[in-house]
């Protein structure tokens, strides 16, 4: 909506008036925005070493950014990597991007806000952290992206003790991408791209895989966090009843490894059955 009008001040003090001129007023009431600061904590920083990208950190991010970006750029989401001074706490999400799974079960990443918020009407999710409420309920407690995870998708993750129960099957994709920069770390100068050749295909291909691992999982989460999957369905309903092809809320062992490294091959990431429609009516542009 467009207010449109004439502003008069007036200043009070006590028994006194003063009445100001007139002046043309108006603003805009636009629509709602979702702004998400995604947050990278000490652990994603100390993983990225198993992975030979310690050094390839801001590239990453920015890939990260990217892909999240990519996901929702239809709707009125603004991803960002630092956090907000233009809007108050309570305005907008908050999306921390780890290393290990704090809760011990392989999980790739946790939404931990309390409940299916059916419409949004939270602005201020926090999916990170620990959640007490969500404990609670007996539910994992801790929230986020959780990098190291991804590493059970490798023959050889390199990680103490054994497989967790929420853990991928490996998949030999995974070791294809990552082996060259596993078995000799990118250098800064290769994370730049001030490299030539094989080897600096080969480190571009891991840091673009990785990011958009990291940014797909992320979107997931999110899209819990704005109250998918099945909006308009059971408010206990957090993933697609059927898998479908690139569908971004279908559940974890759903969505093969290509698809989340965006390769060309594989199906490209969407919003699948209602969920357009729903973020047409909460988050239009």
């Amino acid at each position: 909506g467009r207010f449109v009008g004439m502003a008069t001040p007036i200043a009070i003090k006590g028994t006194d008036e003063l009445v100001g001129a007139s002046v043309p007023f108006g603003f805009v009431l636009g629509p709602v925005r979702q702004v998400v600061y995604v947050r990278f904590l000490p652990g994603f920083f100390s993983s990225l070493t198993s992975f030979g990208l310690a050094q390839a950190a801001s590239q990453i991010a920015q890939r990260v950014q990217a892909r999240i970006q990519d996901v929702f750029v239809r709707w009125n989401v603004d991803i960002r990597l630092d956090e907000p001074d233009d809007y108050v706490r309570s305005a907008y999400s908050l999306l921390e991007i780890g290393g290990p799974d704090p809760n011990g079960i392989g999980l790739f990443g946790y939404d931990n806000t309390p409940g299916k918020d059916i419409g949004n009407l939270r602005l201020f999710d926090s999916i990170g952290g620990a959640n007490a409420q969500t404990q609670s309920d007996g539910y994992p407690g801790y929230g986020g992206v959780f990098i190291e995870s991804f590493l059970y998708w490798s023959e050889r993750p390199g990680l103490s003790g054994e497989r967790p129960r929420g853990a991928p099957d490996p998949d030999p994709l995974f070791d294809e991408v990552f082996d060259p920069v596993r078995r000799t770390p990118a250098t800064l100068a290769e994370a730049r791209g001030e490299a030539s050749g094989a080897r600096a295909d080969a480190v571009a291909r891991a840091i673009d895989a990785l990011g958009s691992i990291i940014g797909e999982t992320a979107a997931h989460e999110l899209g819990h966090s704005l109250g998918m999957a099945q909006p308009y369905g059971s408010p206990t309903a957090y993933h697609n009843d059927f898998d479908g092809e690139g569908c971004l809320m279908d559940s974890g062992g759903n969505r093969p490894l290509a698809e989340r490294m965006g390769l060309p091959t594989a199906s490209p990431t969407t919003l699948c059955y209602d969920h357009p429609d729903y973020m047409d009516e909460i988050l239009p542009r």
